[in-house]
């Protein structure tokens, strides 16, 4: 028998980020990059991953109440991150719900979310976010990307109706956004940019990631993030200040 002690226990913090992009970049890729990972898959793109060799569990999620199972998998089935993918469509399957539940405006098939349904379905979305990243686990959002315009100026963010992108955004520690380019040998890069600018949305909370990432995996995001005693100290922090870590 093994006498430990409390002082030399490792908890390592749990990562939070977005990642987002065009069609068939390899977001899922990405974010499927990591051990014990179990995916919420509302597209359909999760069962090609075995195709690329990429190992992972995962649950279809063809409604919205399939995420209250998806849940319970997440917070007692032993994984270390989950990835919800993507944003958009889970946010068309609560949509889809609450017209079933009065929320709808007009006839057949030109039902629409009311006015009062928008903001019951921004309540909706925005806590179960956050009731995913509160979990003890890393979390990877995935989203598509879209062309937001303001003023004169038009930049690329991740795809999310009724301004859900910025709140979701603000929830997260990271923000990437991927696309594909023409690497040295002139061979496409799946590159992740981590820093934002004029024509993309990105974010580091505490700038310790390099501007961006060549066919990178989560695992080293998450690596370059726990290297950094400062980030590790305020993740930390934030998770016992919710009593997601011990005291």
């Amino acid at each position: 028998m093994e006498v430990k002690k409390t002082l030399d226990a490792k908890v390592e913090p749990a990562i939070n980020m977005v990642v987002y992009g065009g069609p068939g970049v390899g977001k899922t890729s990405f974010a499927a990059g990591t051990e014990k990972v179990l995916i919420g898959d509302a597209e359909g793109g999760a069962v090609f991953l075995g195709l690329h060799g990429i190992e992972a569990d995962y649950v279809s999620l063809g409604k919205w109440s399939d995420l209250d199972e998806l849940y319970k998998l997440a917070k007692d089935g032993g994984y270390k991150t989950v990835v919800l993918d993507p944003l958009g469509e889970l946010l068309d399957k609560l949509i889809a719900q609450l017209k079933t539940e009065g929320y709808g405006t007009g006839r057949g098939d030109n039902v629409v979310l009311s006015l009062p349904g928008w903001g019951v379905a921004k309540d909706r979305f925005k806590a179960m976010v956050r009731k995913f990243r509160d979990l003890s686990c890393n979390l990877v959002l995935v989203a598509h990307s879209n062309e937001k315009k303001d003023e004169e100026m038009t930049t690329v963010r991740p795809k999310l109706q009724a301004s859900l992108d910025e709140d979701v955004c603000a929830m997260v520690h990271v923000v990437g956004f991927m696309k594909s380019v023409a690497g040295p040998d002139k061979k496409p890069v799946r590159r992740l940019f981590l820093h934002p600018t004029e024509k993309y949305y990105a974010k580091d909370r505490l700038g310790v990631l390099p501007p961006h990432l060549d066919n990178a995996k989560f695992d080293d995001v998450r690596n370059l993030l726990l290297a950094n005693a400062q980030y590790v100290k305020m993740i930390t922090h934030e998770h016992k200040e919710n009593n997601f870590l011990p005291q």
